[in-house]
């Protein structure tokens, strides 16, 4: 079964710091990539990670604030130098076209530009549901969830004993319906499993939000932001991120499996107290950092491997 991997190339917030970097995560199914905010550093990232420079690609930005698009000429300039020839689709907050965007005739490819005015929607992109609903941060901030499609799987014994074979099976998966002898043959019938489909879903910088809690539900991957802790924000209230036990609250809420929290303050040299913050109410929580990459498996019960550093192979 087709596996998600999600790669993490910066996971700091507001200054870039080489061990953290600034926000800019990768998601690969199938050889599509997406990429979630691009941070300064970003093309860096993409080619240690190796993900392919005519890969079929979607860039999708929470919002305008320079740690999160600062990265994203550079790295349409590198992927240019290096040969792409493949269109790239850019989905962005409304307004946000000059700010992000700018001398696009360099480029030896074209861009498709989206702009999101909506307080939530949905696109179909690359085979995958990209949903996105508004939150609580800059002006036109958006938070995202990707989800593949759910796959089935057929009883062999009873295609067998109904004479459906080879492409009869595929066309039965395509269309919903074969004719065999005269007869027509429902997809129904044959199903003997539905595998639901990976969702990965991203906070992007914002306030605690009902909204974001149902995009997760039921995410097998939640990155949330995690900015300061409960601690902190108490005595600077005007800040609009989350906590990480807002973020693990979240988790929580959404039944999501698996919670990763990043997007740390520059105030901390070391995050593990935001760590064991988020962990007191959502046990299966893990930090972000620079060069991790999470594998998801396809099956209906989802493995997670995790692996550190750019240097090692997934």
């Amino acid at each position: 079964m087709p596996r998600v991997d999600v790669f993490f190339g910066g996971v700091g917030a507001t200054q870039p710091r080489y061990s953290r970097g600034l926000p800019c995560i990768f998601l690969r199914w199938m050889g599509r990539i997406f990429i979630l905010d691009v941070g300064e550093g970003c093309q860096e990232s993409f080619l240690n990670f190796k993900l392919g420079v005519n890969a079929p690609l979607a860039v999708l930005i929470s919002h305008a604030h320079g740690d999160h698009i600062l990265g994203l000429r550079p790295l349409l300039q590198t992927l240019s130098l290096n040969g792409r020839k493949r269109k790239i689709t850019i989905i962005a907050p409304a307004f946000s076209r000059d700010s992000v965007l700018d001398g696009l005739a360099a480029y030896n490819y074209p861009v498709e530009y989206t702009e999101l005015a909506s307080e939530e929607g949905m696109i179909n992109l690359l085979d995958v549901s990209i949903k996105y609903v508004r939150v609580p941060h800059a002006p036109f901030s958006y938070a995202y969830s990707i989800e593949t499609p759910s796959r089935v799987k057929l009883n062999p014994e009873k295609l067998d004993s109904d004479k459906i074979r080879g492409a009869d099976r595929k066309r039965l998966l395509e269309e919903g319906v074969v004719e065999i002898e005269g007869r027509k043959r429902f997809l129904e019938l044959y199903v003997k499993e539905r595998v639901p489909g990976i969702k990965v879903t991203y906070s992007g910088d914002t306030l605690p939000s009902h909204r974001l809690a149902s995009l997760a539900r039921g995410s097998d991957l939640l990155i949330h932001e995690a900015t300061l802790s409960t601690k902190d924000w108490e005595h600077n209230t005007e800040t609009p991120h989350s906590t990480p036990r807002e973020a693990a609250l979240c988790a929580l809420y959404s039944k999501s499996r698996l919670l990763v929290i990043f997007h740390y303050s520059v105030r901390y040299r070391h995050v593990y107290e935001l760590l064991e913050e988020a962990k007191r109410v959502f046990p299966r929580t893990i930090l972000a950092e620079r060069g991790m990459r999470i594998a998801i498996s396809g099956r209906k019960e989802r493995v997670f491997s995790i692996i550190y550093g750019f240097e090692r192979e997934l």
